[in-house]
């Protein structure tokens, strides 16, 4: 009752400062003359106006001291109210139409009724008279609308008004009766929702079918929107919190049954299958017939489809959007965020089943898809294709489902079909979303098709996913192709597989058939003069070559390739060639270069619309190894967590190599040794799966054994890892070497330092300069071990030159240290003082909180006693040294 006490005052106080209004507007027009002969007018309504404010403001005041006990009243009676709510809610849950209106009797005076047995006012007003005590017959819809108008406070339920309203016939009278209920005073009318508040004396719900509203109602503005369908995580909490932990067998026999698992009733109520009939039965869905054809198709798009989408696939001849307006109207479908029409689960589960589409709707739209993934295969990669590919994503599951309805054995068109899940395969690798499920049914009808140059397309689509679904046997789908290939005279599908076979015996570490392929592929590129195919295979080119460590060649075809990927005006070959540049460059040392590569080749993908797809993911990678490089560990971290997130479970091979990387970076900055052995065991389980080299997972343990001081198992993957990189993967073959070069990861009986010149020569051979500076500063470790303090200094002085140059943090900070301490020991506190202090913030930059410690250990030894002059670090004064190690410095940059 107050809220209702305090609207009328704010309406009262509304119409005295329009009074206000209309007087200073009053002041503003007509001559002198008329405001002289309207002054007693005036004067009167200044009179009011200041009487109904002092009103106004002396209730308000006296209201707000009421408020404040209100509150406290509120505050005591809350969790009595907050349990009652409760036991209705509870009440309300699994209880029928007729169980819901007696509980609500608890609270209202309450009549609850379901409409489906009316047909006119006079029915519906015959239904409502028996719950108010009111007998059948004439002018009972008057005394309804009377009984309410003088009736304490009451709620009219009227459910599935729907089955009364739709019918056109009857239903403008349905509208007027609906017209003199909400006349009544403070009567609140919601459509298919429960809206009970204390506040309105009456209060009238409706639940219905659909989103239109019955007229000559005056509904409050805005409209309350429709339900939304919950998002999947919602959705999937709020059925783990009614169903608890419990529900495999309830998903699985909602997979196999369907909507039967809750349709065992015999009414709407407890029947979905009922229920959803009845809805395709309403007037508004009989009166346009294809609106149930449109559903029927809309039930296998798990996607929905927009407006332009239907316009452009040409489905129906008829009125196509009058039929979508049917079904929303009708709430059989709705209207997601992006506008497009969807059909919820449980109405596409049950018109699959009772309603499957006919060939006439689903072909028009396959058509239309087959048109995209056309479009997508010819304008790969360039610009054009940017606007195609946000189509294609957005129908994916549509597409799928398309395909999956059509593949099967009595399709004439199937293999026209066949191919386009090739091609749509290709597109959702290419795409990061992996390989297509559908894709599993194509053996079966390989034999129905009877085409051999289907099935060589075939194989080099399954070789060409080799990183996301593990091949079984692929010497014979191989040889099985090589077969095929004698009876058909077609370069291009020649190519296309020869260039899949040697990435698949690339990836698997066998190079020369990797390049026995490869040069029968490239062959028949340039004998076809396709300059788009010559320079993804120059680029595949120059990736052996870069494993190998031929890095000038690599950087010749390399530079190639990007040649004729302008040509070819394809962004996507471009990038992929500025990528293999990018980790040439990434090998040699040269930073600053290979991450500028990497950003622009990022720029070419965004502009061709494949930012986010594998390649770019890639990409990504190679970007996070040079921060790694660089001893940017949180940098690189950031980025292959980010990776890890984008390739889910549709990539496992991308996964694992990330997981490995993410295991590289925690051993440098001691994550914890059973975090990186889990993410070492799942890497290596998914390159079994594969078929793939396990090197890299053994130098990462070799690593980690190393920190935790099991040398002897370090050495021992070492050594396995080693002979069998030589000559083939160069980036193994210097990973290990380092490791096996760096004497202070090892015990002396441990350690032959005869590997740390084996890496010198290694990193030279390849000008490797990350490598030569660390096998420098090795050196460096070995001549301090036997007392060469000059030499020692010499060499740790040009490694910390050349990371200065490659900006290398940890490396920096480790000769700086190194420096410091051999200054330290010829009481040179200063110099040593100042080294340490420049290392730590490098140290800092690399995450090394170990080394952090010990540099503020070493200062606070050191104490405030620091002499301001003394002895160089190599024995004599210190400005003769540096002048002397300048010397030598230049001499052997120049021997390099």
């Amino acid at each position: 009752m107050y809220l209702v006490h305090a609207l009328r005052l704010l309406i009262t106080m509304t119409r005295t400062l329009h009074k206000i209004y209309m007087f200073i507007d009053g002041q503003q027009e007509g001559s002198r003359i008329q405001k002289f002969i309207r002054q007693g007018e005036m004067n009167s309504l200044l009179k009011t106006c200041h009487t109904g404010l002092q009103e106004a403001f002396d209730v308000f005041k006296i209201e707000s001291g009421d408020i404040v006990t209100n509150i406290r009243e509120l505050l005591q009676h809350a969790p009595k109210k907050h349990q009652e709510v409760l036991s209705l809610i509870e009440s309300l849950s699994d209880a029928t139409g007729s169980d819901r209106a007696s509980s609500i009797n608890l609270a209202f005076s309450s009549a609850g009724t379901s409409c489906d047995t009316a047909g006119t006012e006079m029915d519906l007003a015959a239904v409502i008279g028996p719950h108010l005590g009111m007998k059948r017959g004439k002018g009972l819809t008057r005394a309804v609308v009377q009984h309410f108008a003088s009736s304490p406070q009451s709620l009219l339920i009227l459910d599935n008004f729907e089955s009364l309203w739709e019918p056109i016939e009857t239903r403008r009278d349905i509208e007027d009766f609906l017209s003199l209920l909400t006349d009544v005073e403070q009567l609140a009318l919601v459509v298919g929702t429960l809206f009970v508040l204390s506040a309105f004396l009456k209060a009238f719900q409706i639940t219905m079918r659909g989103a239109e509203r019955p007229a000559k109602v005056q509904w409050s503005r805005p409209f309350l929107p429709p339900l939304r369908p919950l998002a999947q995580e919602a959705a999937r909490k709020t059925f783990v919190d009614v169903a608890d932990d419990f529900h495999d067998s309830i998903l699985s026999r909602w997979e196999k049954e369907g909507t039967s698992i809750i349709s065992d009733g015999l009414d709407r109520r407890s029947n979905l299958d009922l229920s959803i009939s009845h809805s395709l039965s309403s007037p508004r869905m009989t009166a346009l017939p294809d609106a149930q054809e449109l559903l029927n198709l809309l039930s296998t798009l798990p996607d929905g489809l927009s407006d332009v989408e239907l316009l452009r696939s040409k489905l129906l001849p008829g009125d196509l959007f009058g039929c979508k307006a049917a079904l929303l109207r009708t709430s059989l479908a709705y209207n997601d965020d992006r506008k497009r029409i969807k059909v919820l689960v449980p109405i596409r589960e049950y018109m699959q089943k009772f309603h499957p589409p006919s060939a006439h709707i689903t072909s028009p739209l396959l058509k239309y898809f087959e048109q995209l993934l056309q479009a997508d295969e010819i304008h790969f990669g360039t610009v054009s294709n940017s606007m195609t590919i946000p189509r294609i994503i957005s129908n994916y599951a549509n597409i799928q489902s398309m395909l999956r309805i059509g593949l099967h054995r009595n399709n004439p068109e199937l293999v026209n079909l066949i191919y386009q899940t090739l091609i749509f395969n290709s597109f959702s690798i290419r795409n990061g979303r992996g390989r297509i499920t559908v894709m599993e049914k194509i053996p079966d009808l390989l034999h129905k098709a009877r085409d051999r140059t289907l099935e060589v397309s075939y194989i080099t689509s399954i070789l060409n996913a080799w990183a996301q679904h593990p091949i079984i046997n692929p010497e014979a789908l191989i040889s099985k192709a090589m077969e095929n290939l004698r009876d058909f005279e077609n370069p291009d599908i020649k190519c296309a597989f020869h260039f899949a076979v040697s990435k698949y015996y690339q990836a698997h570490d066998d190079i020369p058939a990797a390049e026995k392929f490869h040069g029968m592929a490239l062959s028949l590129a340039i004998s076809t003069g396709n300059a788009k195919i010559q320079a993804q295979l120059l680029t595949g080119l120059a990736t052996m070559k870069m494993n190998r460590g031929e890095y000038p060649a690599a950087l010749r075809d390399v530079y190639s390739s990007q040649t004729l990927a302008k040509i070819s005006g394809n962004f996507f070959v471009e990038a992929h060639a500025l990528l293999i540049e990018g980790a040439t460059w990434n090998s040699l040392g040269n930073y600053k270069n290979c991450v500028s590569l990497y950003k622009q080749a990022q720029n070419l993908l965004a502009l061709c619309g494949m930012s986010g797809s594998q390649m770019d993911l890639w990409v990504r990678s190679d970007l996070a190894e040079a921060h790694r490089l660089k001893s940017e560990y949180v940098e690189a971290q950031y980025i292959r967590s980010q990776i890890l997130d984008a390739c889910g479970i549709q990539d496992q091979y991308l996964r694992a190599w990330t997981l490995m990387c993410i295991a590289t970076i925690g051993a440098a900055i001691d994550v914890p040794e059973h975090d990186l052995r889990m993410n070492i065991e799942l890497a290596k389980s998914t390159f079994r799966d594969f078929d793939c080299s396990e090197i890299y997972c053994d130098i990462i343990l070799a690593d980690l054994e190393l920190r935790e001081g099991n040398l002897g198992l370090a050495k021992s993957y070492l050594q396995k890892c080693l002979y069998p990189s030589l000559g083939n993967v160069a980036e193994y073959t210097a990973w290990c070497l380092e490791r096996l070069g760096n004497g202070n990861s090892w015990r002396t009986t441990d350690w032959d330092s005869s590997w740390t010149t084996v890496f010198l020569v290694h990193s030279l051979k390849l000008k490797r300069r990350l490598g030569i500076h660390k096998a420098l500063q090795y050196l460096g470790d070995v001549f301090l071990s036997h007392g060469d303090e000059h030499t020692a200094c010499t060499l740790l002085i040009v490694a910390l030159d050349g990371f200065t140059q490659m900006d290398v943090h940890r490396s920096r900070g480790e000769c700086m240290l190194q420096l410091g301490d051999i200054a330290k020991g010829h009481e040179n506190w200063q110099n040593a003082v100042d080294l340490w202090r420049t290392a730590r913030p490098l140290f800092e930059r690399s995450s090394q909180a170990k080394q952090i410690a010990q540099i503020d250990q070493r200062i606070a030894n050191i104490g405030q006693d620091v002499p301001q002059s003394g002895t160089s670090a190599c024995g004599g004064q210190s400005s003769k040294v540096h002048l002397c190690l300048d010397d030598e410095r230049d001499v052997f940059h120049q021997s390099v």
